[in-house]
């Protein structure tokens, strides 16, 4: 089955309804030195984005990890189908704090991207 270019905006529309909270996406930035070094710091990619946070269930982790055995508890994040984001960003929801730990774009009618998240430990 195949959708219209209007279909598709259609049901993505309606996907971003789906999304209740909102959340900051944060990229890792390097600076130069005068010690020859560098400094990191994190900083926002943008402004506040609506996003939807679910627990990963069993079967997602087990192909997230690629049939790991390890044990923590994953989540999957929701954002608009164009939202930049990328292994490696971090993400704020509330005043918790998810590094991304790989994003799925490997779907037919990408209606939401989806991005695979694990909580930084306080």
């Amino acid at each position: 089955m195949t959708l219209t270019a209007h279909e598709l905006s259609d049901m993505r529309d309606d996907a971003e309804l789906l999304l209740p909270s909102t959340c900051t996406i944060l990229e890792l930035t390097t600076t130069p030195d005068d010690m020859g070094g560098y400094t990191q710091s994190w900083g926002t990619a943008g402004t506040a984005i609506s996003c939807r946070l679910d627990a990963m269930s069993a079967t997602m982790r087990a192909h997230a990890e690629a049939d790991q055995f390890t044990v923590h508890s994953g989540w999957v994040l929701f954002v608009p189908y164009d939202q930049a984001i990328a292994t490696g960003n971090r993400v704020v929801i509330s005043s918790d704090t998810y590094n991304v730990m790989g994003v799925d774009d490997d779907h037919d009618w990408r209606a939401l991207r989806r991005a695979f998240l694990d909580r930084e430990d306080h």
